[in-house]
């Protein structure tokens, strides 16, 4: 199964997100999530979610490493892609132009504290870009977290 932080947090708060990715009450949104978290009976997920989101301002914020502890994850896979790819789907997908160096830099301090938090909670990491990783290396990678 796969779920998305922001469908999960959504349809807890009985709002829906709009297309900007500035996000207001952050913390106040993870507790949404973990309580969306709380009512799924599977027990292997995938979790599509973030580090870092833009607030309010716009700017870069890490998200609380206590969600993390929280949701207790098995393990944390990143997914990465060049960021003119990435700002060009955002353009296609919500029709807003992003900064290319605000979407570098919120990459870059995703991909860091991602690999902080997988340290913190000792759980396996992935980092995937399609540019230097297979999706074999990512299905192998799966593969030895279900067995």
């Amino acid at each position: 199964m796969h779920f998305s932080s922001s469908n999960l947090i959504s349809q807890k708060k009985k709002e829906q997100f709009g297309k900007s990715k500035k996000i207001k009450n952050i913390n106040q949104n993870q507790t949404f999530l973990q309580e969306a978290i709380d009512e799924i009976k599977y027990e292997n997920y995938f979790l599509d979610g973030h580090f870092c989101l833009l607030n309010k301002e716009g700017k870069i914020t890490k998200i609380d490493e206590k969600t993390f502890i929280d949701l207790s994850p098995k393990a944390i896979i990143v997914l990465t892609n060049l960021t003119k790819t990435i700002a060009e789907r955002l353009k296609c997908r919500d029709n807003i132009s992003y900064d290319i160096d605000l979407l570098e830099s919120l990459q870059s301090t995703e991909i860091e504290y991602s690999e902080y938090i997988a340290k913190k909670l000792e759980i396996p990491y992935f980092f995937y870009n399609p540019m230097s990783s297979t999706e074999d290396e990512l299905c192998h990678f799966i593969k030895q977290l279900l067995d």
